[in-house]
């Protein structure tokens, strides 16, 4: 797996994301500053999150300018 480093408003959230939870963000963001980034934000050939919305909300929570991204093209 090919992880790059991206800045994170090249990121398009999905809109029709089926987990609803941003209740998650504040631990996620916490998890992140303890101990970074243990899985990349995965986006697809079109720069869509297909996983991994409540890291990249925990990363706009945490004022990020970077986020570690895979681009799946399959």
């Amino acid at each position: 797996m090919t992880v790059k480093i991206w800045k994170i408003s090249d990121i398009k959230p999905y809109a029709s994301n089926p987990c609803q939870n941003e209740g998650m963000v504040e631990s996620v963001a916490a998890s992140i500053c303890q101990s970074g980034f243990r899985q990349p934000i995965i986006v697809d050939k079109h720069d869509g999150i297909t996983c991994g919305h409540s890291r990249y909300l925990a990363a706009w929570q945490l004022n990020l300018a970077e986020v570690p991204v895979h681009v799946a093209r399959s």
